[in-house]
């Protein structure tokens, strides 16, 4: 295995880029919002906001240079206070209804006294959750999705939800590899069994199609970190790897 090439997350939208650029573009959004929400209802009201950021990823995932640019790009262009709250799912466990369950009563207890202007919310693990639980918790409260591939959210609307998508180019991302490791022969795919990841193992395996021929497909899903490195040093050497958004937390559980 000294010659074994490692390949980025399969999901571009984890990356720093892919999430600033589709952060970036929904901050004009958040912008006109805000200002339009600035309009005091009363004398006794005041203009200073309050945004939640929901992300669908736990904290080490999420760059704290990209949660600081977006705040820096919407302090910029409102003229209000505006305070930023933070908080992280862990994606993976979107099926496990003890655990949303768990985390939804923990955002009850922390927001109970905060009055919440704009919920912002990064990749679909949080939308899904924040669509499933809004009304129980912060009822009203309008929402900006981000961080969002066009195909997840293609014909779905919701009242007081808007935001931006981006579509990910997997085949690009494929192409790159290759290119750059020529020579190339197989392609391990390591991923987990959550619903996210399904999909982009799919968008993957229909992408890999292309390919049938070139270089062969090993798929190591679900399996515990352990076997994952024991299997990892009998592949060839000439092997790309395309990891998905796996966690520390998921192999702790196995």
């Amino acid at each position: 295995m000294e010659d074994a090439r490692i390949g980025a997350s399969f999901e571009p939208m984890t990356s720093f880029g892919g999430w600033w650029r589709c952060a970036r573009a929904c901050v004009e959004i958040l912008a006109i919002l805000l200002i339009f929400c600035a309009i005091p209802a009363s004398a006794a009201d005041t203009n200073e906001k309050n945004v939640l950021i929901l992300f669908g990823y736990s904290a080490p995932v999420v760059p704290s240079s990209y949660t600081h640019l977006i705040e820096s790009e919407v302090r910029a262009q409102v003229p209000n206070q505006v305070n930023f709250y933070l908080e992280y799912m862990e994606g993976t466990r979107v099926d496990d209804q003890e655990y949303l369950a768990s985390f939804a009563a923990s955002l009850r207890d922390t927001y109970a006294g905060h009055k919440l202007d704009l919920i912002m919310v990064s990749t679909s693990p949080a939308l899904n959750f924040i669509l499933k639980y809004r009304d129980s918790l912060f009822p009203g409260v309008p929402i900006v999705y981000f961080s969002q591939d066009t195909r997840r959210i293609q014909g779905r609307r919701w009242p007081g939800v808007t935001g931006v998508t981006e579509t990910q180019n997997v085949k690009a991302v494929i192409d790159m590899a290759l290119r750059l490791h020529p020579g190339t022969n197989t392609i391990a795919v390591v991923t987990g069994t959550s619903a996210i990841e399904k999909f982009w193992l799919n968008v993957l395996h229909s992408e890999l199609l292309h390919e049938k021929g070139v270089v062969r497909e090993i798929d190591l899903v679900g399996l515990p970190i352990k076997e994952v490195l024991e299997r990892t040093r009998q592949l060839p050497t000439k092997t790309v790897f395309f990891l998905s958004s796996l966690h520390e937390s998921q192999f702790s559980r196995r």
